[in-house]
């Protein structure tokens, strides 16, 4: 949602009260509001992923450079074909805690049907685990966004830095969180729109974030889970 001037707080407290939201951010710059929630109509995200960093960097963010690379489109990303059952399944996981033998009696079925089920939830899964070595609060995030040609190279790039960074598509915009130890390192990004690698810029800073998984409010760490089709 483009930004409206003033910080769209009613608006953020609306959406993260909704039960099919899973994440949330309130903002302030060129945007006001994002949200990822599950539909029965279906989702414009299109790709979401945690890059995993080199550590030690092979490389600063303020000098990656998408055009090492071949011109290229990310992956579009489908809502996992799972059956209400996977998802009960799914939902319940979530609590490392709780074993096969005890979801399965809580869903009335064997702990192998919820073994089986749960093997096929993995593959339309990725691991979704940052890492931040100076400790996540001693960031700054940004949330940028933009279109290019260069979508893999820009994942490839991020991979060669030493912290992670969220990467998603809406559509065909690529939008990226990214973490920078100092704020003039975001002129990197506003270079490279200078040297026309992407266009339709717009750059954005969070103020609160809601994570329904997380159950708690702060600047967001997390990302979104797989949307339910």
């Amino acid at each position: 949602m483009e930004y409206r001037h003033v910080p769209l707080v009613e608006q953020f407290e609306k959406v993260s009260s909704h039960e099919d939201t899973f994440y949330a951010v309130l903002l302030l710059g060129a945007h006001s509001l994002l949200c990822f929630s599950a539909s029965d109509t279906g989702t414009n995200l299109t790709y979401a992923k945690c890059i995993f960093p080199s550590y030690p960097q092979k490389n600063e963010i303020q000098n990656i450079d998408p055009c090492l690379h071949e011109p290229g489109k990310l992956p579009r990303m489908a809502p996992p074909d799972w059956s209400s059952f996977d998802w009960d399944v799914f939902e319940r996981r979530r609590d490392p805690t709780e074993s096969s033998t005890k979801i399965g009696g809580a869903l009335g079925v064997s702990h192998r049907k919820i073994l089986n089920s749960y093997k096929r939830i993995l593959r339309d899964c990725s691991i979704w685990i940052p890492f931040f070595p100076n400790g996540y609060g001693n960031y700054t995030p940004y949330f940028v966004s933009f279109e290019t040609d260069y979508e893999t190279g820009f994942v490839e790039e991020l991979k060669k830095i030493d912290r992670s960074s969220y990467v998603y598509r809406i559509d065909n915009t690529m939008l990226l969180n990214l973490f920078f130890e100092k704020r003039l390192e975001i002129d990197s990004i506003l270079q490279l729109e200078k040297k026309g690698i992407i266009h339709d810029l717009r750059v954005s800073s969070p103020m609160y974030s809601f994570e329904r998984f997380q159950s708690q409010q702060g600047i967001p760490e997390p990302g979104p889970s797989p949307s339910r089709p």
